[in-house]
Formats: C-alpha cells, structure tokens, sequence
C-alpha cells in the first residue's frame, strides 16, 4: 500500500480503535522502545519513538484521525484494485495456456488422422495399379514358327481378399493380438479420493450425478497440465470433496462397468473436457469452489468437449 498502516504498526483494530486501545498500545510500545529502556540497539530504539510518536500524534486527535482514515481506506482500495487486477491476469494467462495447449492436442489429432488418410490413400493405389496391370489386355504378335503363343484368357474381377492371395500367395493374414479380457473390479465408493488424497485440500468441489453411469473425475493444472487430483463419483449420487487452491482444467471419464483405474470403464469408457477452468482460491474471509452437475441441465453453463483416451 502507498499509505502506511498505523493501526497494524500498533497492534490495534483498523478504523474502529477506541482512543483507550489506542493509547494503551501507544504507552506500552513507547515503554518498551525507549532509548532508555536498553532493549533495542539506540538507532533502532530512537527511530521507533519518533515512529510512534508521529503514529500517536495523528490517531489521537480526532479531525487527523479522520483525515488519515480516509487516505489509509483509499489506499487499501487501490491496493484491492491492484491485486484483483494482477488475479484476473494471471486467470487470463493461464486461460490462454490452457487454450493453447487444448489446440496443440486438436492439432496432433488432425495430423494423425491426415497421415491415416494418407497411407490409405496410397494403400488404395497401389492396389488400384495393380488390379489395372492385371486386367490390361496384352498386346497381339504374330506367332512365329517353333514358338507357341500364350493362349488368351478373359479378364477376371477379383475382390481384395482374392486379389491378395494371388499377389503375395497364401501366405495367411497376418495375426493380429487380441486385447486381454478385463475383469471387472469393485467400484470404489462414492467420493473416494484416488489421486492428490495428500494434498491440502480446502476448497469445496461439489460433483452432482444422475444417470446410472459412473464417473472418475479429475483436476488437471492449468498451467503444468499435470493431474493434481482425482476421484470417483457413482452414478445417481453427488459427492463434496476438497480440493487444493488453484486454477484447473476439468476432465472426467464415464461409463457402466468399472476395471480399475488402469482401465477405467472398459472400451466403452467416454472422456470430456469442460471449456472453462475452474479456479479455487482464499477469498480472505473464505474458499470459494464450485458445484457441477454432470448431466443436462436447461439453461446450464457448463460447455464439454468429448476428448480420446490419450488426451485425458
């Protein structure tokens, strides 16, 4: 703050001080202060009397007190101001880090569909090349005396199958490995905190469910994109847990059958994102957190994006 705070320097409430407390903290700081008191080096024990002096001075008389009250509320306002300022740029940062981080993850997508496409794309081809070099009729020669001319043979419309075997032989399909079956495990209960259960955790998270699917939720850094915190909620039920301070992306995965948090719910696992960061933070007289209600709400707020495996 650019105006010093007296009351703070005394030890006594801001603004609503009587003139006892003022006086009584004033007498026992001069006391203690006092170049002749010895129990500060002299520097010291003379600055801090001219201090409290000067600090005295002002708070006792009642038209300087009313003054300094209104430049001291003014100060502590700018000051507000200002650190509410620097809150909502650092939100906009990381909104923007977040933003581009989502889009660096699009972006991969779309390159790795574009080089699926590709190989298919020249898959299609060469198999396109090489139905045509069967199918192209050979040129006509005059046979000549001793050799035999290969007899014609009409044109023949293989499938891919077929067109395979009599490229590369019956050689087999290639054997591709089966994915091992998974075993369903017991559903942890409601609330249970899976990751971050260490953490200092106190801001308030309230999760709302309706359906029969379940859902294994996490908090993602907005800034790290590293997984601060984790937790499973069942389905039909709401859960409140605590969370640590700060700004997070929201991610969850749902579905009806639970294998572990190896494998979530099983191929038929759906992951989403939430667009907007949730952010928990004192308040200074308070945690603030949020309350998601993860089905369809009229008039709801909370915009999801559907996501794969490998970006949640």
């Amino acid at each position: 703050m650019d105006c010093p705070d007296y009351y703070a320097f005394l030890g006594v409430p801001r603004f609503y001080a009587t003139q006892e407390e003022i006086r009584a903290a004033y007498l026992a700081q001069i006391k203690f202060f006092h170049p002749d008191a010895g129990n500060v080096p002299p520097l010291i024990a003379t600055d801090r009397t001219q201090v409290l002096n000067r600090i005295y001075e002002i708070l006792r008389d009642p038209q300087k007190k009313r003054a300094y009250d209104e430049q001291l509320a003014a100060s502590i306002q700018r000051e507000n101001q200002r650190q509410q300022a620097e809150k909502e740029e650092r939100e906009r940062q990381e909104r923007i880090r977040a933003e581009k981080a989502r889009a660096e993850r699009r972006k991969k997508i779309v390159w790795s569909c574009s080089a699926v496409a590709a190989v298919l794309l020249i898959a299609l081809v060469a198999i396109q090349k090489i139905v045509t070099s069967d199918n192209t009729p050979g040129t006509a020669s005059q046979p000549q005396p001793g050799v035999s001319s290969p007899s014609s043979t009409p044109s023949e419309t293989l499938s891919l199958d077929e067109l395979a075997k009599k490229q590369f032989g019956t050689m087999g399909s290639i054997a591709t490995p089966s994915s091992p079956a998974l075993t369903p495990v017991n559903r942890p209960a409601n609330g249970t905190i899976i990751t971050g259960a260490g953490l200092n955790r106190v801001a308030p998270l309230e999760i709302k469910t309706l359906d029969k699917n379940d859902y294994y939720v996490k908090l993602v850094s907005a800034s790290t994109e590293k997984t601060v915190m984790a937790f499973f909620v069942r389905g039909g039920f709401s859960t409140e847990v605590d969370v640590p301070l700060g700004t997070y992306i929201l991610r969850y995965a749902t579905g009806e059958t639970w294998y572990g948090t190896q494998n979530l719910f099983g191929p038929d696992t759906i992951y989403y994102e939430a667009d907007d960061l949730f952010t928990f933070e004192d308040t200074g007289t308070y945690y603030s957190g949020w309350t998601v209600q993860l089905y369809f709400t009229t008039n709801g707020n909370l915009d999801t994006d559907r996501i794969n495996a490998s970006e949640f």
